[in-house]
């Protein structure tokens, strides 16, 4: 079974761990992990359908629980942190409208994503993805409960979706979306409310730019 570990605890904006893991090697942080790993026993997917629970990996034995995203990265960087996790999911890995989402996500300029405290997360139930964050093949049939199609989903750094889109989302949309939630989040436990005025807000927002 795999561990968990946070990542090379290097500045923020020369760091690309946003998009591809390594690991942080130091006491401070083993003892972190040790703590980490205490309370994480992980649900593939959780039963509510507000909240996603389930873990994804960085290397092939090392793996991350999507409830736990937020902590994760402030035990390394020792800071507060509003993460959002975009999940793509897809059939497969040769999906043309996935290919094209990755495209549009890599082409960010550098340090975007650390900007603004987001990673991406590819959960194919066909083929498994290993050349940054993933899921298993289980898992990412489980994050799928029947909707055998390409699909985005924004995640906070709880699991909680925020916004499902089952088209591709333009780069201005996307920094739109995250930036807009970054700024929105006013704590940890944001209330139900909110959480469908903002689902409504992105689904506006997007119509709106694609209007222009």
């Amino acid at each position: 079974m795999g561990i968990i570990l946070p990542f090379h605890a290097k500045s923020i904006s020369g760091s690309n761990y946003f998009k591809r893991g390594t690991m942080l090697k130091s006491c401070k942080t083993l003892l972190a992990v040790l703590l980490m790993i205490a309370v994480s026993v992980p649900l593939p997917v959780s039963a509510s359908p507000k909240t996603l629970d389930f873990l994804f990996y960085s290397a092939p034995s090392v793996f991350h629980r999507s409830v736990y995203l937020e902590e994760w990265f402030e035990q390394a960087y020792e800071a507060n942190f509003n993460m959002t996790m975009i999940l793509l999911e897809t059939p497969s890995l040769d999906d043309s409208r996935y290919l094209k989402q990755m495209e549009i996500l890599e082409s960010l300029p550098d340090g975007m994503a650390e900007k603004l405290e987001f990673i991406y997360v590819v959960s194919c139930w066909t083929k498994e993805y290993r050349d940054g964050y993933h899921t298993k093949l289980e898992t990412a049939r489980r994050l799928a409960e029947g909707h055998n199609d390409f699909r985005v989903r924004f995640l906070d750094g709880r699991g909680k979706v925020l916004f499902t889109s089952s088209d591709v989302l333009t780069a201005d949309e996307i920094i739109s979306m995250v930036r807009d939630r970054r700024v929105g989040v006013q704590s940890p436990t944001t209330p139900l409310a909110w959480q469908v005025s903002n689902i409504n807000s992105n689904n506006n927002r997007i119509a709106a730019l694609r209007s222009q």
